[in-house]
């Protein structure tokens, strides 16, 4: 009998269940939840921020297969990604509201509201706006609706930048 140990975050629910004779592995994150089907020679036992597979060895290769896929799902949650967004102009400003609702004057007449996923935290600096959340696809996403709403300017080089985007400026045309 083969046995594999591995420890997932705390910001995770594991949870076994068994529906009509077969087996789930169930990933609950803040927003989104996981199934995993599991082999039926696979047995789990999940204890606190560890999960234990054992098989036995004739299913040795396929067994390994399901334990380093769940392994990937496990420590894609663990990795934190981060973007920053820097507000370049006059009269640009952010600042949270609450926990989960992001104020933006951005040089309209009127003043934006977006509403925070709860799996991303925002920290502002004076114009500068940190995003962080172990889901990237979800930052990425965010990000790029709060960049949309104040596209950057190619001639000034005013608008909402990423931090590290090289900003080649064009030349206005002399007459």
């Amino acid at each position: 009998m083969l046995t594999y140990t591995i420890k997932y975050p705390k910001n995770l629910k594991l949870l076994f269940a068994v529906i009509d004779s077969t087996k789930f592995l169930v990933i609950k994150t803040l927003q989104q939840v996981f199934y995993f089907t599991i082999p039926n020679f696979i047995k789990l036992n999940i204890q606190a921020n560890q999960i234990s597979f054992s098989y036995s060895e004739p299913m040795s290769t396929q067994g390994l297969l399901v334990i380093q896929n769940c392994t990937k799902w496990l420590h894609r949650f663990e990795k934190y990604s981060a973007k920053k967004l820097v507000l370049k102009g006059l009269g640009l400003k952010a600042t949270l509201l609450k926990q989960n609702l992001l104020e933006l004057k951005l040089g309209f007449s009127h003043i934006i509201h977006l509403e925070i996923p709860l799996i991303i935290n925002i920290t502002l600096l004076k114009n500068i706006i940190l995003l962080e959340s172990s889901d990237s696809v979800l930052l990425g996403n965010f990000a790029n609706k709060i960049r949309s709403l104040k596209k950057p300017d190619s001639y000034k080089g005013k608008g909402i930048w990423y931090k590290n985007e090289i900003k080649v400026l064009k030349v206005v045309k002399k007459t």
